[in-house]
């Protein structure tokens, strides 16, 4: 969930940007004793808001759960809140899972869909006090197997709720849909529905998985998806505004693959995600200028694409801007994607045309680092939350890392001046 914050700071200390930020030992925050999925980070305030799904006992589908910690000055983090189970998840055939994650004046707001065989509502959560929630159906139409397993709800800075989805009972067969809420996360009048596009009038579309982003500066509503283009394989990403869809030449042939999107500092889009369609694959970027086709920037190449998130079924790419406006992408990684031994994530920054890479953590594991996602605070603080199966445990657990003090990473990431920070809520 983006907001832009604009902040006024004297640093007597800069340097280079180059220089490896000092991150943290991984902090486990939920051990469940059972496989953790997909997860999604908010701060605010201090206050560090974390969802994620996992089933409840062994045998049964995932369920959403809530985690908290509180964070100081000095940098000290305290969980207030350990796997507290949402009581207005969606029942689902096959579980209920993360779609979103806000903060609205303290209070987390969580949107879930339920895993079905066909369609169903999406679901927002607000916590309201120690395990008392409220909630409220944001769609009518989901269908819930072509949707992104996070970021596709969003809370801009005046605290609307955004939901974006794929709508399959459209004119198109397949519309990439945004809902608005009336008035707050928890009112319970209709939700203003509007296409943004409909991928399926120009052939058959493969797995959307829709994400969002909204400009705060002026409320416009943006949207990255993969879909078919005129019966072009493999589908390609795209990005839409309600007006135009636009091409963004990454595409993949696999279905569990996903993009994301952020918005640059002119407001906008970017998309990232693994593009396998045009050589070499790797880990790309596609800058968007407003009137131009999209430029495409490569982060990372790799020798086999499928050791980013290939068979990963929760997002390997998470695309950001950092403190000082800059586009950042996490990518996590595994070593052989046939007999994993090894599992990587790494931390990308753009300046001047430049990508520049550094490892944030590596360790040994048996499965894939899922659902890797950054934010960053009003600080510029950086924030990253991840499932894995790290040293001794027998399941993927969530973890939290960051870096040890907010002032000491301003100034390892540079800092100036009128520091323009895009944050999630």
């Amino acid at each position: 969930m983006k907001k832009l914050i604009v902040l006024s700071l004297v640093l007597c200390l800069v340097a280079t940007s180059a220089q490896a930020l000092p991150w943290q030992t991984p902090i486990l925050i939920s051990d469940g004793a059972q496989n953790n999925g997909s997860s999604q980070i908010a701060v605010e305030n201090g206050q560090i808001a974390i969802a994620h799904n996992m089933p409840s006992a062994a045998g049964t589908w995932p369920q959403v759960f809530y985690n908290e910690l509180t964070y100081s000055g000095a940098g000290a983090l305290t969980q207030t809140v350990v796997d507290e189970a949402l009581p207005g998840s969606i029942a689902g055939t096959w579980g209920t899972y993360v779609q979103g994650i806000g903060i609205d004046d303290g209070q987390p707001v969580i949107a879930t869909a339920a895993w079905t065989g066909g369609n169903t509502n999406a679901r927002v959560n607000t916590r309201t006090a120690p395990t008392v929630y409220t909630s409220v159906d944001a769609t009518a139409n989901m269908l819930v197997g072509t949707q992104a397993a996070r970021e596709a709800f969003q809370l801009d800075s005046s605290d609307n709720a955004y939901y974006v989805y794929t709508d399959t009972t459209g004119a198109s067969g397949n519309d990439v849909v945004v809902a608005k809420a009336p008035v707050s996360t928890t009112a319970t009048g209709s939700w203003t529905q509007s296409i943004l596009s409909s991928p399926g009038a120009g052939g058959i579309t493969a797995s959307p998985k829709a994400k969002i982003a909204v400009d705060d500066t002026t409320g416009a509503v943006q949207t990255a998806f993969m879909a078919d283009r005129d019966l072009t394989y493999p589908p390609e990403w795209s990005s839409a505004d309600g007006t135009t869809t636009t091409y963004t030449t990454m595409s993949n042939g696999t279905a569990t693959s996903t993009c994301d999107i952020a918005l640059q500092a002119n407001g906008y889009p970017m998309v990232s995600a693994l593009d396998t369609g045009t050589a070499p694959s790797g880990v790309k970027v596609a800058f968007y200028d407003g009137v131009t086709p999209y430029t495409v920037s490569t982060v990372l190449t790799t020798a086999d694409s499928r050791e980013v998130g290939w068979y990963n079924t929760a997002d390997a790419v998470d695309l950001e801007l950092d403190g000082q406006g800059r586009p950042v992408v996490i990518i996590s990684r595994v070593d052989n994607p046939t007999t994993i031994t090894q599992i990587t994530l790494d931390y990308y920054v753009y300046e001047s045309g430049v990508w520049t890479g550094e490892n944030v953590l590596t360790a040994a594991s048996t499965t894939w680092l899922q659902s890797a996602d950054l934010i960053f605070d009003e600080n510029g603080r950086p924030f990253i939350v991840f499932c894995a199966k790290l040293g001794t445990a027998t399941n993927n657990d969530t973890y939290l890392i960051t870096i040890p003090e907010p002032a000491t990473m301003i100034l390892l990431l540079g800092g100036a001046l009128g520091l323009v920070i895009r944050r999630k809520k």
